[in-house]
């Protein structure tokens, strides 16, 4: 990985980990934080794409209907995540960490799966460390 497609993981995951803390710093509802980012999302994503969309080739109808499936569950889970981060009685950072721990732990599940990536070994004590932050911050 160059260190630009490092910079750009960097401010990625900052605006991934911010939106959940921050939501719950505003005092919104679960509902409404969760219809503000999917919507935020939705938007932002259409005006930057918006030359791309008539460039591009169009993909299969099936990896369509996949992607849109994906995206369904997203907003679900997009939903549970902002109702746990509303939750006065969990800590949103400690949140924040596991869900991000965890979305690197299936990442590589993920992508050796339908990918057939496998991890070098450094890549593979990355994440057995990512395993073992997740038992941390359970304690």
């Amino acid at each position: 990985m160059n260190v630009w497609t490092l910079v750009w993981a960097v401010g990625i995951a900052f605006v991934y980990a911010s939106w959940s803390i921050v939501g719950r710093w505003t005092g919104a509802s679960a509902g409404i934080i969760s219809v503000a980012v999917c919507g935020g999302t939705f938007l932002s994503t259409a005006a930057i794409m918006t030359k791309q969309f008539s460039t591009e080739h169009a993909p299969r109808f099936t990896s369509v209907v996949l992607l849109l499936a994906i995206g369904i569950v997203n907003g679900c889970a997009v939903y549970m995540q902002s109702l746990k981060a509303t939750d006065p009685t969990v800590s949103a950072g400690v949140l924040m960490m596991t869900i991000c721990i965890m979305m690197v732990v299936w990442a590589a599940i993920l992508d050796f799966a339908l990918n057939g990536a496998s991890l070098s070994g450094r890549q593979g004590a990355g994440l057995a460390l990512a395993i073992l932050a997740i038992y941390l911050l359970k304690k």
